[in-house]
């Protein structure tokens, strides 16, 4: 998988190690990546979801079946909602995150931007919220999509599951998460679970809230931010609750 070109990005493998400092390496030509060795070791699980569609274009966004995984705090929902962007758009300028499983996740929902404006459009049921995933783009895969194009464009978003996993001990061995998140994101991506961790040890324990690769990291011990700020928390903290959104199939 691949990010769009431009978008600087980092990448940590934290494994048992007393080394607390970022190294910055260059991964390839279109990002910049920093890895990190402190205690742990750090990509996308999916899941069904109900796609909610009014005749009005907006989507009325509500509950879809999901399945439980240790205590679940939202289910996924899948919904539609026509958005004008102005010509010359980019990921960039709309404050979206490229993931790595080729979906777009926003960032914020900035005053008088196509999203701003159209939330108010509908009600609030229907509107676009900060942590929604762009899938798809006028039919299209959303990684590839044109956003320069402008005009009114069809987007199909999902609004992942959140779940909360507890009590992961570091004192007892390396955290065991792989993790890419790009420098102005507010979430980290997991995208893959090292053997004998922390990790690995609680997805035994727990097959029905394991965590997996392609979940988000969305706050760390009660505290949301920049992922550098999560990374942080994770560092310096002994043990970790951890609040993981989970997107749904599209």
């Amino acid at each position: 998988m691949s990010l769009v070109s431009g978008w600087p990005c980092s990448t940590a493998c934290c494994g048992n190690t007393d080394e607390g400092e970022l190294g910055l390496v260059k991964c390839s030509s279109i990002c910049t990546a920093a890895k990190a060795q402190f205690g742990l070791a750090f990509d996308d699980g999916r899941r069904g979801a109900a796609d909610l569609n009014r005749e009005d274009g907006a989507a009325a966004v509500g509950d879809a079946g999901a399945e439980v995984f240790g205590e679940i705090v939202r289910p996924p929902v899948v919904y539609i909602a026509k958005v004008n962007l102005p010509k010359n758009s980019s990921p960039v300028t709309l404050h979206l995150d490229v993931l790595h499983n080729g979906a777009l996740r926003i960032n914020a929902i900035v005053e008088l931007s196509p999203f701003a404006i159209y939330n108010g459009t509908v009600d609030e049921r229907s509107q676009i919220r900060a942590g929604d995933c762009i899938i798809m783009f006028n039919g299209e895969p959303a990684a590839g999509a044109d956003y320069a194009v402008g005009g009114i464009v069809e987007l199909k978003l999902c609004r992942p599951s959140q779940f909360t996993v507890r009590d992961l001990d570091k004192t007892k061995g390396p955290l065991g998460l792989q993790v890419v998140f790009a420098m102005s994101s507010t979430a980290i991506y997991l995208s893959g679970i090292a053997p004998d961790s922390v990790i690995e040890a609680y997805n035994r324990r727990s097959p029905a809230s394991a965590v997996r690769a392609g979940d988000l990291i969305v706050a760390v011990n009660g505290t949301s931010g920049n992922a550098s700020e999560l990374m942080k928390t994770i560092r310096d903290s002994d043990v970790l609750e951890l609040s993981i959104d989970r997107i749904a199939d599209a």
